[in-house]
């Protein structure tokens, strides 16, 4: 593996500011709120391309239980996905966690630890990695809302990347925690994604969405 210098979050933050100027539009007008930024959400995010994933993990806001102050949100990343791209292994390790697949679970526990402490997760929808059934059982467990969050295909550097991000939404507590049940809850969060996707569209690219970020 060729070695990639972890990059500090501030100079990180900045390469992301420069080449992909990401910036997170709330559709629904709630999401940006600055009450709603001081607890932690589970964000679940339609994006593809791992360079603008990494500029979405930098443009969303620190989260802290005082409003002030707060620990800046990680990303659930897969160990294969790790080991095989050189930009999230330029991510600080603390923003990263990393699900080791199979019947291993400490990537769970590891985000319920960070739910609870405050901070939020980027997690994204990939059928292969399980991410979301795994989204709503972290939800459920620790109580944080899943908010989706939608980003066309950005190609170019140096052109603004647009997020879209909708209504906080919180699984059905009543229907228990069996695998039909997550799986139920999660088309609720993959409908919203559609939707959303639907109205970035609409509104070209999201630049007609309310409280831009």
């Amino acid at each position: 593996m060729r070695y990639i210098p972890r990059l500090p979050a501030y100079i990180l933050r900045a390469v992301m500011r420069i080449t992909s100027f990401p910036r997170i539009y709330s559709l629904c007008g709630r999401m940006c709120a600055r009450a709603e930024a001081r607890k932690p959400h589970i964000f679940v995010a339609d994006i593809a391309d791992t360079r603008d994933a990494v500029a979405t993990l930098c443009a969303l806001r620190r989260t802290g239980r005082d409003g002030t102050c707060g620990t800046a949100p990680c990303m659930v990343v897969s160990e294969t996905e790790y080991a095989r791209n050189a930009m999230l292994r330029s991510v600080s390790r603390r923003r990263l966690i990393r699900q080791k697949g199979g019947l291993n679970t400490e990537w769970v526990h590891d985000g319920l630890k960070r739910l609870r402490n405050g901070q939020s997760l980027l997690m994204l929808q990939k059928a292969e990695s399980g991410a979301g059934t795994a989204a709503v059982f972290l939800s459920l467990m620790s109580g944080a809302e899943i908010v989706p969050l939608y980003s066309p295909p950005h190609k170019s550097l140096f052109r603004r990347q647009r997020i879209a991000a909708g209504a906080p939404m919180s699984p059905d507590r009543t229907l228990g925690l069996t695998a039909e049940a997550l799986r139920h809850e999660f088309g609720r969060v993959q409908a919203a994604i559609r939707s959303l996707a639907a109205m970035t569209l609409s509104n070209g690219g999201c630049g007609n969405g309310k409280n831009a970020r």
